[in-house]
């Protein structure tokens, strides 16, 4: 019984979380123009049905916001349009708390979707972290500040130390290059690996790593 409870939950669970997280990103991205889509059918139906309404008026904002992000991706390649999404980008760098949570969640993005090699976070790493004897998974991060850099005699790498199971908060840690090692490990597998607290793993990353 306790078996076929476990496999049953295996199964359910990981469907209806799928479920609830994408409704909810439905429902975050269509709720604000949610209202208009349905004065606008409405106005085409004045009969219609209010069960109808909703499921009418939540698919045709998806509909059209899945448009609009295809036309933007495809403008996103025009010289004129690159520009300006450049100078948007500096402008939320600039922005005091906004500049923070903005990097985190683009590179986070990046380091999920990009196909390119141009991630803002380099590779995965290991350092040894909170304590000498025991270690921490990060990534390695940009590049040192020259005011820092300029205040060791060794070369120094910056990682980011993110807290399981949200990837936004955690660590930024100039660690000693050298002391630094490389995990074989995708920057996707890594999210996977933070996000399930460790549960989620490669059986090649679980291989020992040389310290």
């Amino acid at each position: 019984m306790k078996k076929n409870l476990y496999a049953g939950l295996a199964i359910v669970l990981p469907l209806a979380l799928t479920i609830l997280v994408l409704l909810f990103f439905i429902h975050l991205f269509t709720e604000p123009f949610f209202t208009m889509a349905k004065s606008a059918i409405l106005t085409l139906s004045p009969h219609i049905d209010p069960n109808l309404l909703t499921l009418a008026a939540r698919g045709s904002t998806i509909l059209l916001l899945i448009l609009f992000i295809l036309l933007f991706g495809m403008l996103a390649e025009r010289l004129f349009v690159r520009s300006l999404i450049q100078k948007l980008h500096t402008l939320m760098f600039r922005i005091p708390v906004v500049k923070t949570i903005y990097k985190v969640t683009k590179d986070i993005i990046y380091a999920l979707l990009s196909k390119e090699g141009r991630k803002a976070f380099k590779h995965p790493v290991l350092i040894s972290f909170p304590f000498k004897k025991s270690f921490a998974a990060g990534l390695a991060s940009g590049d040192v500040p020259k005011e820092v850099a300029e205040k060791f005699s060794f070369e120094l790498e910056p990682v980011f130390i993110p807290t399981a199971p949200h990837l936004i908060s955690g660590f930024l840690i100039f660690f000693p290059k050298d002391k630094v090692k490389p995990i074989e490990m995708t920057h996707q597998e890594f999210v996977k690996f933070v996000i399930s607290c460790g549960a989620v793993v490669r059986e090649k990353s679980a291989k020992k790593t040389k310290v």
